[in-house]
């Protein structure tokens, strides 16, 4: 039986749910919704599987500046 609590904040490799092999993460990005929050994705080695956690961290992520583009 495989584990489905979510990963740790620092946790970078999870077991894929579908087939077990090994997920590798691939990206972290801040939630758009609470700054506390981050977005942890997942994709499996073997089969392809994305899977994305929301993971309150211990302190709040920085998000990047709002991109301007001037048509000068």
């Amino acid at each position: 039986m495989l584990n489905a609590s979510p990963p740790t904040s620092t946790a970078t490799i999870r077991r894929c749910p579908q087939c077990a092999a090994v997920m590798r993460i691939m990206l972290v990005e801040p939630d758009l919704k609470d700054p506390r929050k981050a977005r942890h994705v997942f994709e499996c080695k073997e089969c392809g599987l994305p899977r994305t956690y929301l993971i309150t961290c211990e302190r709040s992520i920085a998000r990047p500046p709002a991109l301007s583009l001037s048509l000068a």
